[in-house]
């Protein structure tokens, strides 16, 4: 390949020399962050000079393919041609396609495996590989029933095991029999007895029994849970030592102190609909001469409440939308993020009780106008020690003043037009005594105001930069 482009990082290159060593076969098993997609690519890089007739399948959430692989991946890392198995098909080198196309959709699947009996070689990425973690799923079993398809295997996941270590079992074992060795055929309930015990409160039990699956089920309702000593945690990770290879931001020194990512959200038909609606009403509106920038923006508003899942109706109360994309976007972001802190900007008051209805009110701690001036130090304590996992937050008001450097990672779910909220709400984490790599995960609605708005602020753009962009793009859709 005659494509330029800068050094790998180290921990990169280990991983990408750590899979190769493996026959090709291996778990990146990097934190958010960590540039896990530019590792893969130089692995396809590397057997596909080897062997040019090698394609490569990549399988990832849905919100991952069009920007993180389409765009900050595949374009920027090579000269790879690639293809969003989402729309229509077309040859490629690299073919991308979410979770569910491939477990769920039956013609789709079916359409998969008419692609891969077509070409005889096959480099396989699963991207966010914690998606395997329950044994029993629909995507587990579909992905490790298509394993020897492909000559090539690699995982990737920033947090692979986020509640127990039974969870890299799945993962694991669409690279090989990994723990065979120590569980005879490998199945998962042997890896399960080889290398875990129930206890309840500390008090371990069936050391030695054999225990009924109604014994079992008794158990469980009494509080009893799989559990995992040191001893065999040691075990469990050395065995996964010659496939795996970990890195974490605050050992990676020669990353960038902060990492924009961006997670495309596909509206809903529903969301599409009237967005479609509004969008239409607002650019007509727009266009007449007397509409000065701040009647411009409190029109557009709208749009992105609907991006968010919201719209108000004529009292000016909010309504539900019956599906919202870019919220079962956050939550799938919030589970690859396993135990992670983050902090979750929101706009809206609707969007973000959207998402307090998901969570336990011990999971999370809020600042906004809402929240009574005595309540917020101790909203704010709970956070920065630790007893609750999010801060679900408004930019006007937290970011000014505080310093969260306990957590380093950021998730904007709306944005406003504000540069200095938004780089305001970037700056509470990355300030004095912050040791790892920031990064700021932005859900963006895919050909909706959001990517306008995410624009102009990257640009350290003018509300009026903001109305002329919109008017722009809505000229090229309506």
């Amino acid at each position: 390949m005659s494509f330029n482009y800068l050094p790998l990082y180290k921990h990169q290159e280990a991983g990408m020399q750590h899979v190769i060593a493996n026959n090709g076969k291996g778990a990146l098993f990097h934190e958010v962050g960590c540039g896990k997609t530019r590792t893969a690519i130089e692995i396809y890089k590397h057997y596909k000079g080897l062997d040019n007739s090698l394609k490569m399948l990549v399988i990832c959430p849905v919100g991952l393919i069009d920007w993180a692989w389409g765009v900050e991946g595949i374009p920027k890392w090579s000269d790879f041609s690639w293809c969003n198995l989402r729309g229509k098909y077309k040859d490629a080198d690299i073919y991308l396609i979410n979770f569910e196309g491939i477990s769920v959709s039956k013609k789709k699947r079916l359409e998969i495996e008419q692609l891969l009996s077509k070409h005889q070689n096959w480099m396989c990425v699963i991207d966010e590989s914690s998606k395997m973690k329950n044994f029993k799923s629909l995507i587990t079993q579909t992905l490790l029933s298509m394993r020897e398809k492909f000559k090539i295997r690699v995982i990737m996941s920033g947090t692979p095991a986020p509640n127990l270590e039974d969870e890299y079992w799945g993962q694991m074992q669409f690279l090989g029999n990994v723990f065979s060795s120590d569980c005879r055929k490998g199945s998962y309930h042997k890896f399960k007895n080889c290398y875990f015990h129930l206890e309840q409160r500390g008090k371990v039990f069936n050391q030695g029994q054999i225990i009924s699956r109604i014994q079992m089920q008794e158990m469980f309702k009494r509080g009893v849970k799989y559990a995992i000593d040191d001893k065999s945690r040691e075990m469990l990770i050395k065995r996964m030592q010659p496939w795996a290879h970990w890195a974490y931001k605050k050992d990676c020194l020669d990353l960038p102190d902060q990492v924009d990512e961006i997670r495309v959200v596909y509206l809903s038909p529903e969301q599409r609909k009237l967005y479609k609606t509004m969008e239409r009403d607002c650019f007509l509106e727009l266009q007449k001469s007397e509409v000065v920038a701040t009647t411009a923006l409190t029109k557009v508003m709208k749009l992105r409440q609907i991006t968010s899942g919201f719209s108000r109706d004529t009292e000016n109360r909010d309504v539900l939308l019956p599906s919202n994309a870019k919220l079962k976007e956050l939550m799938q972001v919030l589970d690859e993020l396993g135990r992670k802190q983050a902090i979750i900007w929101f706009c809206f008051n609707a969007d973000m009780d959207m998402l307090k209805a998901k969570l336990n009110p011990e999971q999370y701690s809020q600042l906004d106008g809402r929240v009574n001036v005595t309540d917020r130090p101790e909203e704010i304590r709970k956070f920065v020690e630790g007893e609750t996992q999010y801060l679900l937050a408004k930019p006007a008001s937290a970011g000014h003043g505080l310093t969260l450097v306990n957590c380093d990672t950021e998730i904007f779910y709306s944005l406003d037009y504000s540069f200095e909220n938004y780089k305001q709400a970037k700056g509470r984490t990355h300030r004095p005594g912050q040791n790892n790599t920031c990064v700021y995960i932005h859900l963006l609605a895919q050909d909706t105001i959001d990517e306008t708005v995410y624009k102009v602020l990257g640009g350290k753009g003018k509300k009026e930069d903001f109305v002329i962009d919109f008017l722009q793009k809505a000229r090229g859709r309506i």
